[in-house]
């Protein structure tokens, strides 16, 4: 074998030698970066599941805040003793239930609190502190003052803005 022979084979040998580890690095390099594609879009959507799922309870919990919410005020509304009652006798009646009203909207809150949106605790707050003072707007002789009167409207009045709001925030949610 002449000495030009023999650097050609070497030349050769090395080529495909270089050329194996070449393929060699791209295989393992293609395979690597898959892998690592792979590991950050599970590692992805692994968390929009995990926030779908949590988005998903908050609006079954505000869904359970909106009902709750909506059966007390139906229970705030009186019942007509009278069919010339009018709404002056009806905001008497409520304010005659002050008291139980003011501990029925502290125990919604109590209870619903952490997945209402602020502005219907501030609502509801509202309403609370209404009949917290209005209480007081009541005479001895069950008469309802005039400021006690307008007081339980008002009542009335915001935890039905606090039922249309939290109507408005849940109806966003199920458009999104």
């Amino acid at each position: 074998m002449s000495r030009s022979e023999l650097l050609l084979w070497l030349f050769g040998a090395v080529g495909l030698t270089g050329a194996t580890i070449a393929v060699v690095i791209k295989v393992f390099l293609e395979a690597g970066i898959k892998a690592s594609i792979s590991h950050a879009f599970d590692r992805h959507l692994e968390k929009y599941k995990s926030r779908l799922k949590l988005s998903e309870a908050l609006f079954q919990r505000q869904f359970e805040a909106l009902s709750d919410l909506y059966t007390l005020a139906l229970s705030i509304e009186p019942t007509r003793t009278d069919p010339a009652m009018d709404w002056g006798e009806a905001c008497d009646h409520i304010a005659g239930e002050f008291s139980t009203l003011e501990k029925r909207v502290e125990d919604y809150l109590a209870t619903h609190s952490a997945v209402l949106p602020r502005e219907v605790k501030e609502k509801l707050r509202n309403a609370e502190l209404l009949c917290s003072d209005g209480k007081f707007e009541i005479t001895e002789t069950d008469k309802v003052s005039v400021e006690g009167n307008r007081m339980a409207n008002d009542f009335f009045d915001a935890v039905h803005a606090a039922i249309e709001a939290l109507q408005a925030h849940v109806d966003s949610q199920r458009e999104t």
